[in-house]
């Protein structure tokens, strides 16, 4: 029976994000072999953990892929928990500028619910 790979979650996903910018700060970056060499994970899968692909990073891999580009993991996380949170308060942001921008431009938009008797009228084709 085939297993199902794990779903990337956004914090997986920023995990990774920060360990190839680690990588990609490094002077000599280190090839996928030489990856695979200094931690045990397959060439493809840290292709795949690259890529977001084929089921996010298991608690070794992402110790392993921290121990090669000297991070501590406890760093990686509180830097991908950092990331997430100002992207949540940004998108929070967004969120509520439109939900204003829309308040005050009410009369623009087809609004699904109307007060009382106007309902009423054009429930009944009265209007």
């Amino acid at each position: 029976m085939a297993k199902t790979p794990r779903a990337w979650s956004e914090l997986d996903k920023a995990i990774m994000a920060v360990i190839i910018k680690a990588r990609d700060t490094m002077p000599q970056k280190p090839t996928l072999r030489e990856i695979e060499e200094a931690t045990g994970i397959s060439r493809s899968r840290v292709s795949d953990l690259y890529h977001e692909k084929n089921g996010s990073p298991s608690l070794q891999e992402f110790i392993s892929l921290c121990l090669v580009f000297e991070l501590l993991p406890s760093d990686v996380l509180e830097e991908a928990n950092q990331t997430l949170q100002e992207k949540t308060q940004s998108s929070n942001e967004n969120r509520a500028k439109l939900a204003l921008e829309r308040a005050q431009h009410a009369s623009e938009y087809g609004l699904a619910a109307m007060e009382g008797e106007k309902r009423d009228a054009e429930d009944y084709g009265d209007a």
